[in-house]
């Protein structure tokens, strides 16, 4: 039981690092949400007028947003991967299954 506890504490400590790091990845920043749903909201026609408002605001343009996704999206997404690990390894320990 102690173990169990034991290993149930340092499984939780683990799923609070990750799910901190992942709210602190770059692709999770204000600065990229803000300038992505600016460039979702906007027409094709408008990217000229988008790509002025991104630089007044000091956001990303277009083209670093690219590649923020480009060299981001696979750390993220094992990050991602981890925390479900992590979140299915304390269910089957609240569930009594396999350690």
């Amino acid at each position: 039981m102690a173990n169990e506890n034991a290993q149930r504490s340092s499984l939780q400590r683990q799923l609070d690092s990750m799910n901190r790091r992942i709210q602190d990845h770059p692709l999770n920043s204000e600065k990229f949400t803000r300038a992505r749903a600016l460039v979702k909201e906007s027409s094709v026609e408008d990217r000229v007028e988008v790509s002025a408002t991104l630089r007044e605001q000091g956001l990303p343009g277009v083209g670093a947003q690219m590649r923020m996704l480009a060299l981001g999206l696979a750390s993220l997404a094992r990050l991602n991967r981890r925390r479900l690990r992590l979140e299915n390894m304390l269910s089957e320990l609240d569930a009594g299954g396999p350690n």
